[in-house]
Formats: structure tokens, C-alpha cells, sequence
């Protein structure tokens, strides 16, 4: 029960510990921004709209937008003031507020002032355009109008030289256009429903006269208007209009508690609503009330989790530790990846907790497992594990370049996140400086890789200089030994490879040499058992003539003469292979027909081949096919073919002979059926291999090797196919390009 009860603590701890820094982040971001979009007034405790800024702003653009109308509308268009009719003269007489004597500072004064007046017009305008007037631009000034006249949560009057123009207080809608005195208004509306209201230049003075509750209110303070103003009307003493307007008298009055109407016009447009403007002021400064609550409330939960954690704090640092066992088993680019993009998601998203528990997590990362980090992905091709240090600077160039790749690109993100959140073009200065500096960024990061390039071009230059060389060394090329410079990165490999060419050279002149020692060495005891085995031959020859010997002496003679003579064509067979593979084979090549040359070694066999009982199918074009080759030498090559096919075909068999062309080559192929099961495995063309080593047949396994041997000296090939019983010899010559 204590271990389940220990480590519930644990989880219990952290959930506590997570939620509280949670929500004391969360409530402390949204209390801000609460508190800093309306200018503090969340704090206060009353709920009446019409004490937030968003309701003095609107109805201080509304007053500017009639005083136009009133003006015959010339400086009206889309829902904006454009360059004729109403006009403020406005001056900014510092003085009264702040002494300059410096005249550098003035004029840094008067920068700073520009900039703040230009921020706070601005603010109203889009507000302005983004609420009522959004759908004028492609209204006319009468339609808005009537527009305006639907919404019965403003009321309002335009009168110019006494006389009313628009309205929609329903009483005097009868007296447009006719002689009007304003003051019958107020007394006609109900205080209770309508408890705000405004006059311009009621008492012909060009200033705003402003009620709420039946109590006046104080509009201009101390007569100067300042940017952090209430109110943004004319009768400042910095801010007046021109002589021409104070014919104008303005009059407004806002609904204690805004409507939604909603007006169904099902012949154009549908569902209407009017006069949410001020209904969705309301809604906003009751929901930012609410919203501030919750968030003090949650500010308080927070605080009494992270109390528990406090208390708790053991159990947490024992999660803490198991959260850092699970980060210390991650790889280091997973954990790099899942922290940029999170950190890129949040700052987008404004969600602050996110970007704290990334960076706590780092921290905790960085805290515990020092030292004991899990290798990262790209050391699974670690440098201190290659053994060259061509493959080191290879490997490490590589991971240069994505590195200055991914930082590159991890600053540009990083920027162009920051672009994000300069919401207006009064700063595209800044924007320049951003684009700038990702720029210089980018341009960094091409010449890095343009010096990576540079490197690995001059590699692949080493590298096909080095292709080059292993060619030549390939073809024969063993003397010549290439040259790099000191600082060449292939240096090393090139040097190996002379080393290679001087070892190659040396076996190869070894190797001709011990040719050469075998070939005396054969020719040499060949010569010395020629001798004796002529002598023999002789002796054998003079037997045979001596009459009355008794026939198993006869017999015995007979024998002895057969395998002297088989000894005799071994030797000269064993002579000419020896030749034949170290090159010492003389051969007179020349022009041959191989149809020919195969018709007159079937002649010179024919009577072979008629003792053997065999029947030859042989297939051979009319028209010539030459090769260049050496006759004599090709014409043992058929012999030793055809007399192998007689010797170990199956009875009754017959023997194929087919003399052909074969995409520019021309091919002799020799087809029979083995009286014997033939082994896949053997090289028939090996010396002394033979189908079947218990066979006392007589041949000596050489007849193939010496028919191989002889015809890759006459620049031919030979090659043995065998399907089940099936035995193929075919040998290939290129066709003379004489040959048609």
C-alpha cells in the first residue's frame, strides 16, 4: 500500500506542479493582455460599457463621420474622411506641458508626438472601417444613411445652418429638411433607455458637450489634447475646426443596453443586422470582465497547486528524474527537431506555456543528463571510428555544411516569425532590417557552401584522375606513376596505388619469368624424354619385325608400341599447352574461311568418323564467313573437337555440326549426346579433366585444354555448355570487317 500510495505522490506531485505553472502562465498572460487592451479599465469594478475606450473611440469617429455628412458629404467616401468639407485645424502646444530648450530634443519630442498620434488615428480608423463601414465601399453616402437610420441604439441628429438633415429619432422625422432647434431633443427621449448623449457646437462654440446619467462630463480636462486623451473631438485648444463647420450642429445619444436588429430582406441580401456595433462593444467589455475573473481565479488555483508541489517537492524531483531518463534515451536530432518546431508552433500561436515547459524540459535535459546523452544519429558514422583521414574530413565536411544548412534556415524561421507580429507597415523599416539580416544570412550560408563545393569538386577531380589511373592499371599500364601535389586530399590513395602498380609490376615480371622457367623446364624435359622414348619407340619397331616369337610376346610388343606412342603425344601436347599460356605459341594469323576450314577437317576425318558408326549432321553456309586466325593451329582445334565428340558420344547418337553467324561473330558448334553421365561441377577444359575419372579409354584430358588454349591464341573463345546430357562446345571468332 506505501509503494502504490509513493508513487501516486509521485504523479500527483508533478500533475500539480505542470498545472499550477500552467495556469499561473496562462492567467498571467491573459491578465495582461486583458489589462493592456483596455487601458486598465478591466480593473475597475462597475460593468457599464460606456466608461471603456472602445465606446469613446467609435463614438468620437461617429461624430467625425456626421460632422462630413453635414458638410455635404465631400470629404466622405467608404466610411472615411478623404480631402475636402469637414476640417480640423489642429496644433500641438507642448509648451503647456513639457519645456524645451534644447532644440534637438524638440524635434525629438515632435517625432515621438507624430508617431503617437499617427498609431492612435490609425487604431480608430481600422476599428472604425472594420466595425460600420466595411460594407460601404461600394454603397453610396444616401444608403448609409439609411443604413444608420435602422440602428436605434445610436441616435442622432444633423443640423446645418438650423436646419435638420438626417435623423432616425422617429419624432422629428417629419422636420427634415426644414428650420430645426435642437434643443427639443433631449426632453423627447427616455433616460432611462437612452442615459448617454453628446452635442457638437451646440452653443455655436465648436465643442462637445457630453451627458451621461443626467451628470455632464468633464471632455477636455485641461484643454490640451494628448494622445493618452479621453476623448478625440474637436474644442481643444490643439485640435479646432474650420469656420465653415461650426455651422454644424451634431447630435448622438447611445442605448443604455444595445440591441441586436436583425431585419430579413429576402429579395437581395438576407439576413441583416444592424446596429451590432455597439451591441458587440458591450458584449466584448462584459466578456473582458468575465475573462478577468476567470483569470484571477485561475491565478489563484495555480497558486495553491504549486503550494502542493512545493510541499511535494521530493516526489517531484523524483519524476523530474524519470522524465529525464526518458529524454536521456532520445536521440539528440529528435529531441532538437521536437524542441525548434515547438518553440516555432508557440511563439505563432502565442501559447507561453508550450515555449516554458520546451525550455524547462531542455533545462532538465541539460540538468541530469550531462555527459550521459544517447549518441546522436549522425554519430552512427562516427570520425574516430574511419580509419582514413580522407573519410574523416569527407564525413565531417558533410555534417558542416547540414549544420550551417539547418542553422541558416532555423534563423530565417526564426525572423520571419518576428515579421509576423509587426501588424502594421509604420514599421517597414524594421521589415527591411529583418530582411536584411536574413539576407546576409542566406548569403553566409552560400558561401559556406560554396566553399564545401569548391572542396569536394577538387575531390571528384582526385577521384576521376584516380578512375583514370585504375583503368590504365587495368589495360596493362604498370610504369607510369602519377604525380599529385603535397596538399591533394587523394595524395595518400594515389600513393597506395603506385605501391599497387610497383607490387603489380614486380609479380607480373615474376610471373613472366616463372613462365618462362616452366616453358624451358618443359621444353627442356620434354626434349630429354623425347630422346630415350624415340629409342624406345625404335626397339618396339624392330620387335614387331622379328619373326617365330611366340604371340603373347607378340602381344606384349603391341602394347608396349601403343603406349609409347600415347606417351609420345602427351608429351607433345603438354609442350604446346606450356607455349600456348605463356605466350610463346608462334602463330601465323591470316585470312581464313571457317566454312572451309571445318569442310577440310571433316574430309581428313572422314575416315574416323565412318569407323566410329556416328552420323554427322553438319550444317555450313555457301557463303564465306572469314576470321582472322592461324590455320594450322584452328584446324587442331576442330580435330581435337570432333575427335572428342566420336570418342565419348552415346551409341547410336548422332553428332550436330553447325558452322553460323551470330550478331557480327562467327561461331562452330559441336552438339552430342555423352554415352555417360556428365558432372556439372568439372571445368572440361581444365588439363588433364575428364568426364569420368574411372574411364581407361586411353585419352589423356587434354584435348579440350590444348582446343581452348590454342583458340584464345588465335584471338577466338571457347566455351562449354552442358544440358543434362547434352554437350556443347561452341567456338566464336570476330568476322573479318572485309567480310561482307
Amino acid at each position: 500500500m506505501d509503494t502504490k500510495w509513493k508513487k501516486l505522490k509521485i504523479i500527483l506531485s508533478f500533475a500539480a506542479f505542470f498545472l499550477g505553472v500552467t495556469l499561473l502562465i496562462g492567467s498571467v498572460w491573459q491578465l495582461g493582455r486583458l489589462i493592456a487592451e483596455t487601458k486598465g479599465e478591466v480593473w475597475r469594478t462597475e460593468s457599464d460599457y460606456q466608461e471603456s475606450a472602445e465606446f469613446r473611440r467609435y463614438i468620437s469617429a461617429k461624430l467625425e463621420e456626421l460632422l462630413s455628412v453635414a458638410n455635404d458629404g465631400e470629404r466622405w467616401k467608404y466610411g472615411s474622411l478623404m480631402e475636402k468639407g469637414y476640417d480640423t485645424q489642429q496644433s500641438w502646444p507642448w509648451e503647456g506641458a513639457y519645456e524645451v530648450s534644447d532644440a534637438i530634443a524638440e524635434e525629438t519630442a515632435e517625432d515621438a508626438e507624430a508617431e503617437a498620434e499617427y498609431l492612435f488615428r490609425q487604431k480608430i480608423q481600422e476599428e472604425e472601417q472594420e466595425a460600420d463601414t466595411a460594407w460601404a465601399e461600394e454603397q453610396s453616402l444616401d444608403e448609409y444613411m439609411e443604413r444608420m437610420e435602422r440602428d436605434k441604439n445610436l441616435l442622432y441628429a444633423v443640423i446645418w445652418n438650423n436646419r435638420l438633415l438626417y435623423t432616425n429619432i422617429e419624432e422629428f422625422e417629419d422636420k427634415l429638411g426644414k428650420q430645426f432647434q435642437g434643443d427639443v431633443i433631449e426632453g423627447s427621449l427616455a433616460a432611462d433607455e437612452y442615459n448617454f448623449s453628446l452635442w457638437f457646437n451646440r452653443n455655436r462654440d465648436g465643442k462637445v458637450q457630453i451627458s451621461k446619467d443626467g451628470e455632464k462630463e468633464d471632455v477636455y480636462g485641461n484643454g490640451v489634447y494628448m494622445p493618452d486623451s479621453r476623448w478625440f473631438v474637436p474644442g481643444y485648444t490643439n485640435f479646432s475646426i474650420d469656420e465653415e463647420s461650426k455651422q454644424a450642429i451634431i447630435f448622438m445619444a447611445a442605448a443604455k443596453e444595445p440591441k441586436l436588429y436583425v431585419e430579413e430582406d429576402y429579395g437581395k441580401n438576407g439576413t441583416v443586422n444592424y446596429g451590432d456595433r455597439l451591441y458587440s462593444i458591450r458584449e466584448n467589455f462584459l466578456s473582458s470582465k468575465r475573462q478577468f475573473k476567470i483569470g484571477c481565479a485561475l491565478l489563484a488555483v495555480s497558486a495553491l497547486l504549486l503550494v502542493i508541489a512545493f510541499i511535494w517537492r521530493k516526489e517531484k524531483r523524483c519524476a523530474e528524474k524519470e522524465i529525464s531518463g526518458l529524454l536521456g534515451r532520445t536521440f539528440l536530432e529528435v529531441k532538437l527537431l521536437f524542441f525548434f518546431v515547438g518553440i516555432l508552433f508557440a511563439l505563432k500561436r502565442m501559447m507561453l506555456p508550450l515555449c516554458f515547459w520546451l525550455l524547462y524540459l531542455l533545462f532538465l535535459d541539460w540538468r541530469e543528463n550531462r555527459g550521459k546523452q544517447r549518441k546522436p544519429i549522425i554519430e552512427g558514422v562516427r570520425t574516430r571510428e574511419l580509419k582514413y583521414s580522407l573519410q574523416k574530413r569527407i564525413v565531417r565536411r558533410g555534417r558542416l555544411s547540414m549544420l550551417s544548412g539547418g542553422l541558416a534556415f532555423l534563423i530565417c524561421c526564426l525572423a520571419l516569425a518576428g515579421m509576423r507580429n509587426m501588424e502594421n507597415w509604420y514599421f517597414q523599416d524594421k521589415y527591411i532590417g529583418v530582411l536584411l539580416f536574413i539576407a546576409v544570412v542566406l548569403l553566409l550560408n552560400v558561401a559556406v557552401s560554396f566553399l564545401y563545393l569548391e572542396k569536394n569538386r577538387q575531390l571528384a577531380e582526385d577521384i576521376g584522375a584516380l578512375s583514370d589511373r585504375i583503368l590504365e592499371v587495368r589495360n596493362g599500364n604498370l610504369e607510369d606513376f602519377p604525380i599529385l601535389p603535397q596538399d591533394a586530399e587523394m595524395k595518400e590513395v594515389f600513393e597506395n596505388l603506385s605501391e599497387i602498380q610497383r607490387g603489380m609490376d614486380t609479380a607480373l615480371r615474376e610471373r613472366m619469368k616463372s613462365e618462362q622457367m616452366k616453358v624451358d623446364l618443359v621444353a627442356n624435359v620434354s626434349h630429354d624424354i623425347k630422346t630415350p622414348l624415340t629409342s624406345i619407340i625404335s626397339y618396339i619397331e624392330l620387335l614387331k619385325q622379328e619373326a617365330d616369337l611366340p604371340e603373347h610376346v607378340k602381344e606384349f610388343i603391341r602394347i608396349l608400341g601403343e603406349k609409347s606412342e600415347r606417351l609420345r603425344t602427351i608429351v607433345q601436347d603438354v609442350f604446346e599447352i606450356s607455349k600456348a599460356t605463356s605466350g610463346q605459341l608462334p602463330v601465323t594469323i591470316d585470312e581464313l574461311d571457317l566454312g572451309k576450314l571445318v569442310q577440310q577437317t571433316l574430309a581428313d576425318m572422314d575416315a574416323q568418323v565412318e569407323q566410329s558408326g556416328f552420323i554427322m549432321k553438319v550444317s555450313i553456309p555457301e557463303f564465306p564467313i572469314f576470321i582472322q586466325a592461324d590455320g594450322q593451329r584452328l584446324y587442331r582445334v576442330f580435330q581435337n573437337l570432333i575427335q572428342n565428340a566420336l570418342k565419348y558420344s552415346l551409341a547410336g547418337s548422332r553428332i550436330y555440326l553447325d558452322v553460323e553467324e551470330e550478331e557480327g561473330q562467327a561461331a562452330v558448334r559441336i552438339k552430342n549426346i555423352s554415352g555417360r553421365e556428365l558432372e556439372r561441377t568439372l571445368d572440361f577444359t581444365e588439363r588433364f579433366v575428364r568426364g569420368d575419372a574411372s574411364r581407361t579409354d586411353g585419352g589423356s584430358g587434354l584435348g579440350l585444354s590444348i582446343a581452348k588454349s590454342f583458340t584464345e591464341v588465335c584471338g577466338g573463345s571457347l566455351r562449354v555448355e552442358i544440358d543434362a546430357d547434352l554437350f556443347t562446345v561452341t567456338v566464336m571468332f570476330p568476322k573479318n570487317r572485309s567480310d561482307g
